[in-house]
């Protein structure tokens, strides 16, 4: 299934309004090339198209002419020119900032109860739900598959159906001392090639994307940093794993 649907209209209108801010609980639809032009500018609403007063509180996610958030265990699409709500689905728990997503052309979400949620995102229609352990901090993609991490569980599940492909469960015992992802350190996984990357308390875990075992863990330094303070994600580069902490560091 290809996620490279969209039309060139529609990339036209992603390029023209591609900056979505948070204000008081609400999304904002801001043009860029009005912002350019107006730097500086005293009058902060002058270029705001629209707001959305529902309460959004995750990441936007932009696909094809709607864009996506939830709040309060309500999942809401947004027309992208409008701000009017296309759709909205009740998907029970409230989520983290990064636990909406679009993969393979499905919509995913999850909350801190633990359930996943697939919707078509053009429709609203749920194609399937399942439960795991843990609160759900995000989602990335392996070829026809999503990769779901929780607070404790690291999943391969089919796209199309839902299916587990592999679960570790991430409260297992690597090098002798217990880890856990933490749920404001940058839990979102993070696919590079064959691996999948988790950050963990304390360290950086590389996952087989093909069965979900350990290939290698790095501890970070840590000292002075409150776990339970937001902060701590991961980037990649020049084939370069880059994660926050106290300090900075490259993974190789």
């Amino acid at each position: 299934m290809s996620s490279d649907t969209t039309t060139g209209q529609q990339q036209a209108a992603h390029q023209s309004y591609t900056r979505r801010e948070f204000t008081n609980n609400s999304l904002a639809l801001i043009p860029i090339a009005t912002l350019l032009q107006t730097k500086g500018s005293t009058q902060s609403d002058q270029q705001v198209l629209w707001r959305e007063r529902t309460g959004i509180i995750t990441n936007p996610v932009v696909h094809k002419q709607l864009v996506f958030g939830s709040n309060n265990g309500t999942l809401r699409a947004l027309d992208i020119q409008t701000g009017s709500t296309a759709w909205q689905a009740s998907v029970g728990a409230n989520p983290f900032a990064s636990s909406v997503a679009v993969i393979n052309d499905i919509l995913f979400t999850g909350g801190s109860n633990g359930q996943v949620f697939a919707f078509n995102p053009e429709t609203g229609e749920q194609l399937w739900k399942r439960t795991v352990s843990g609160s759900i901090l995000g989602f990335d993609s392996h070829e026809d598959n999503v990769i779901i991490a929780s607070s404790s569980t690291v999943q391969s599940v089919s796209s199309e159906s839902g299916l587990v492909n592999w679960s570790t469960e991430l409260g297992v015992y690597i090098r002798g001392r217990q880890r856990y992802v933490g749920a404001r350190q940058g839990g979102s996984p993070l696919t590079y090639g064959n691996v999948v990357l988790i950050r963990l308390n304390k360290s950086v875990a590389a996952l087989s994307a093909a069965d979900g075992r350990v290939v290698w863990e790095t501890e970070l330094d840590t000292s002075g940093l409150n776990v339970e303070q937001p902060g701590g994600g991961m980037a990649i580069a020049d084939n370069k794993v880059f994660a926050a902490s106290s300090v900075l560091t490259a993974i190789d």
